[in-house]
């Protein structure tokens, strides 16, 4: 019996590629795969069974499981690969797109890795310790909306002011951190 049993880890894309004749014959074979492994044994002559089984018979495979940030997007058993790929490098590059996975999943239903890049410009990251008054506020500032020692900062309702700018936004927390993304 041929299989990885690598223990992976939740910082890069992983899946899990197994060949549906050695399944069918009443063996698990297949093996983990990083996105450049995929998109490598995809664009061999044998595909992707070829890189997790040898028989040669054995022509179909299936995605029997994800792991780390790509786990999130997909749940298909046959997807695009060149699609997947893409997904994965792109959430292996930023952990701001895993966010934008959960807004494509929110509006769409669907990750494309297009939809996915356009989502992935529009997130702002708030922060682990900042809160959306705090973030507002310093936007006011930074924009030059108030300065800091107006005799009117004082005054002004910075609760209120985050509350009524958050009717644009919509908010996400991931990995206890907070995120925001425009609603258009």
């Amino acid at each position: 019996m041929k299989t990885d049993t690598a223990i992976t880890t939740n910082d890069v894309s992983k899946v899990w590629v197994g060949c549906i004749g050695c399944y069918n014959e009443g063996t698990l074979v297949g093996k983990w795969m990083t996105a450049d492994q995929v998109e490598e044994a995809w664009e061999s002559d044998g595909g992707l069974t070829s890189a997790v089984c040898t028989k040669p018979l054995h022509e179909e495979w299936r995605i029997h499981d994800y792991d780390g940030p790509i786990a999130s997007c997909y749940r298909e058993e046959h997807p695009d690969i060149e699609e997947l790929t893409s997904v994965m490098e792109m959430l292996d590059e930023d952990p701001d797109y895993a966010v934008a996975v959960m807004v494509l999943r929110d509006k769409y239903g669907e990750v494309t890795a297009e939809k996915l890049y356009d989502v992935g410009n529009e997130v702002i990251h708030i922060g682990y310790r900042m809160d959306l008054k705090d973030y507002f506020m310093e936007q006011a500032i930074d924009c030059g909306y108030i300065k800091e020692d107006d005799m009117m900062f004082s005054y002004i309702d910075w609760e209120w002011y985050a509350q009524n700018c958050m009717y644009d936004y919509s908010e996400y927390e991931y990995d206890g951190s907070l995120y925001i993304v425009p609603n258009y």
